[in-house]
């Protein structure tokens, strides 16, 4: 009987596993940290423990883990903005330099969200690069007249943690397109397929348009014609769609349809 009673304790209370002499925590519990920290490196430091470790309890309970790399990356942009004045900062230079848009990878076939803007005062973009630990890229050889830009590119899941941060920091078009790009992506900042801006645009350039029109106009001492503003409104978004499909041939648009359709429907 004593015997039965500890085969059935040992059953419902298994001996923790042991792999070169280290206890495999739970199995639940190596899951719910990848779960959380995203990636093998930061669970490995979680447990204190090698990469290689992490690997060896992976195959020795037949794990499979869902990899997020894109959170370690989002902890970091939301570490780095911890301060409302860098927040703040960086929400002024997306409003009065940066541009949300997207950058295609044809090895990957995938399209990224990019926040990017250019500047030719390199105190001031090296100071907002500072705040963001990225780099600043020299921009091409200026034209007759013009001074050289320093760019900065933010691409991928830090352009999505960034979004994030200071989203709540932007006021205006920058503030609709934010939502829009957050509202679309996911946060890994990419999607299959080749997609343009216009894909995920249309509606917060839309909005933005017609209020800025109708306001416009409600100010004006001779009024246009709701004809008249829809031309205008419908005008600014065509020249918007043209911009953010310039380089795609008829080829490239359809596919870009139907990667955006078929986003849209998973």
């Amino acid at each position: 009987m004593e015997s039965s009673n500890a085969s059935r304790q040992a059953a419902q209370h298994p001996s923790p596993v042991k792999v070169a002499g280290l206890t495999i925590p739970a199995r639940e519990k190596i899951l719910q940290a990848f779960q959380e920290l995203g990636t093998a490196t930061a669970v490995a430091r979680f447990f204190g423990v090698s990469r290689r470790t992490i690997d060896r309890w992976i195959r020795k309970l037949n794990l499979q883990p869902e990899l997020r790399p894109e959170v370690p990356i989002n902890q970091l942009m939301h570490d780095l903005l911890s301060e409302p004045e860098a927040r703040i900062r960086v929400a002024q230079w997306i409003a009065d330099e940066g541009s949300i848009s997207v950058a295609y990878d044809c090895r990957v076939d995938s399209t990224s969200l990019l926040v990017a803007g250019a500047m030719n005062d390199d105190a001031v973009v090296d100071a907002i690069a500072q705040v963001m630990a990225v780099r600043v890229a020299p921009g091409p050889i200026p034209t007759s007249g013009r001074l050289p830009m320093h760019i900065i590119r933010v691409q991928g899941p830090k352009a999505y943690g960034l979004l994030h941060e200071v989203g709540e920091h932007l006021t205006g078009l920058k503030a609709l397109e934010a939502k829009a790009a957050l509202s679309f992506f996911p946060s890994s900042g990419r999607v299959k397929g080749r997609l343009t801006t216009d894909t995920y645009m249309n509606t917060a350039w839309s909005q933005f348009a017609r209020q800025c029109v109708e306001t416009w106009n409600r100010k004006r001492k001779s009024k246009l014609s709701s004809n008249q503003t829809e031309e205008i409104i419908e005008a600014w978004i065509a020249n918007r769609t043209n911009r953010a499909r310039r380089g795609l041939t008829s080829k490239d648009s359809r596919m870009s349809e139907r990667a955006a359709s078929a986003t849209f429907q998973s």
